[in-house]
C-alpha cells in the first residue's frame, strides 16, 4: 500500500516556477495551463488536471521547451495512474522519462518518473520492469534512500513469488539509517516488524507514528489487530479511511468488507466493498468482484452471485481460480 508521492508535487511546483521564468518559446496559455494542470493535481482534482496537462503541452524545441513537457507528460502520468488508467500513463510518464534521458542537468523530479514507472508496473502485474524502476530510483537516491522504495520492491518481490530475494532483503532493510529519520522512523521500522512477522515490536512503533505516517499506520495496526480483535481492527481501518484526503486507500475498504463478513453483517460489508469499487482502477477490481460473489452467497441471494461467479470467471479464467471455480459448483447446487 503506497501513499500519495507529495514529493512530487512539490516537485512539479518548484521545477515549473523555474521553467516559467524566461521561458520564451512557450506560450502563455502552454505556461497558465501547466500552472493550472499543477493546481488541480494538488487538489486532487485528477480529470481537470489531466485536461489541463494535455492543453500545456508544446511542439517547440529547445531545452526549456524540453523540461517544460516533461513536467506536463509527468503530470499527465500521474493523473493517469490515479485515475486508473495505467496502460496511459505508462506511455505519458515513458515520456517524461525519455526527455530527462536527452536533457543536460538531471532535476529531483527525474526520480520520482522511476518510482511512479514503479509503481505503475506493479499495477499491471509487470514485476521484472517494476524491479528495474524501484533499482534505478534506489540507485539514484542511493546516498538518502527513500525506504518506501524498498518496500516497493518487496511487495514486488512477493507479488513475483520470489520469497527468498523478499526475505533477503527485509534483512538488509534492518541496516537503513533509521536514527537519522526523525519522526518518519516509526512507520518505517513498524512496517518493517509486520512484514518479518513481530507484531508487539510493530505494535509499539506504529502508535508512535507521527503527521502524514498516521493514515498507513492505522491501516497496519488494523491489519495487526484483524486477526484476534475485529473491533479493534475496524475501529483503525476507519480511522484509516477518515484521515486520508485522498482517494488512495481502498484497500483499508476491502479490510473492512472483511472484517463485516466474519461479524456476519452483510449490509455495512457491501457498503465498504461499493467504496473500494470506487477508488479501485479498472485493473485491480479483483478483489472487489470476488468479495461481491462471496457476500451475495453470503446474504442468500444465490441466483445473482451465481451469475457473478460465472462472470468472476469468464473474466479471470479459471486458471489459478480452483476456488471460484468450486463456488460455482455450490452455488449451482443451491439453485437447483
Amino acid at each position: 500500500m503506497r501513499g500519495l508521492r507529495k514529493a512530487v508535487l512539490t516537485g512539479i511546483i518548484s521545477v515549473t516556477m523555474l521553467a516559467m521564468s524566461g521561458c520564451g518559446a512557450i506560450s502563455q496559455e502552454q505556461k497558465e495551463a501547466l500552472e493550472l494542470g499543477t493546481t488541480a493535481l494538488q487538489e486532487y482534482n485528477y480529470e481537470e488536471a489531466y485536461h489541463l496537462f494535455d492543453q500545456a503541452k508544446t511542439d517547440k524545441t529547445g531545452k526549456k521547451a524540453f523540461l517544460h513537457n516533461k513536467e506536463v507528460y509527468m503530470g499527465l502520468g500521474i493523473c493517469a495512474y490515479r485515475l486508473g488508467e495505467y496502460e496511459d500513463a505508462i506511455v505519458q510518464l515513458k515520456n517524461a522519462e525519455g526527455i530527462a534521458q536527452e536533457t543536460e542537468g538531471k532535476e529531483e523530479l527525474d526520480v520520482e518518473i522511476y518510482k511512479y514507472l514503479a509503481d505503475v508496473n506493479m499495477k499491471v502485474r509487470d514485476y521484472e520492469q517494476a524491479l528495474k524502476y524501484f533499482d534505478l530510483a534506489l540507485e539514484e537516491e542511493k546516498d538518502e534512500p527513500d525506504v518506501d522504495v524498498y518496500f516497493g520492491k518487496y511487495f514486488a518481490y512477493v507479488a513475483a513469488g520470489q520469497s527468498d530475494e523478499a526475505n533477503s532483503l527485509l534483512k538488509q532493510m534492518e541496516s537503513l539509517p533509521f536514527s537519522d529519520m526523525g519522526d518518519r522512523a516509526a512507520i518505517f521500522e513498524g512496517m518493517l516488524y509486520y512484514y518479518e512477522n513481530k507484531p508487539e515490536l510493530a505494535e509499539e512503533k506504529l502508535l508512535n507514528a507521527t503527521g502524514d505516517d498516521v493514515t498507513r499506520a492505522y491501516y497496519y495496526l488494523g491489519l495487526l489487530k484483524e486477526k484476534d480483535n475485529l473491533d479493534s481492527a475496524i475501529e483503525y481501518f476507519k480511522k484509516c479511511v477518515d484521515s486520508s484526503a485522498d482517494k488512495e486507500l481502498a484497500d483499508a475498504y476491502i479490510e473492512l468488507c472483511k472484517c463485516y463478513i466474519e461479524k456476519e453483517n452483510y449490509e455495512e460489508a457491501l457498503n465498504y466493498l461499493k467504496d473500494a469499487k470506487t477508488l479501485y482502477g479498472t485493473q485491480e477490481l479483483k478483489k472487489v468482484d470476488y468479495y461481491e460473489v462471496i457476500l451475495l452467497e453470503k446474504n442468500g441471494q444465490f441466483e445473482e452471485a451465481y451469475e457473478a461467479c460465472k462472470e468472476y470467471i469468464n473474466k479471470y479464467g479459471e486458471e489459478n481460480e480452483e476456488e471460484m471455480v468450486k463456488e460455482l459448483t455450490f452455488l449451482e447446487t443451491r439453485m437447483n
